[in-house]
């Protein structure tokens, strides 16, 4: 997904293709709830929360 804004992503092309090595992945986020009739998403705060603890490990 591509950061289009505070909390907003939008997904880059029809499919959702990941191009970032497997060993580079930090955890799988819940996915995102639409934030607009743009087609953004945002997520949770628990899913940032997901991601910065699997950092500190």
């Amino acid at each position: 997904m591509k950061k289009c804004g505070e909390n907003l992503y939008k997904w880059p092309g029809a499919d959702d293709i990941s191009w970032e090595a497997r060993e580079n992945l930090v955890c799988k986020p819940d996915f995102p709830e639409p934030a607009n009739k743009r087609g953004q998403f945002k997520f949770s705060n628990l899913s940032f929360t997901n991601v910065a603890d699997n950092m500190a490990c």
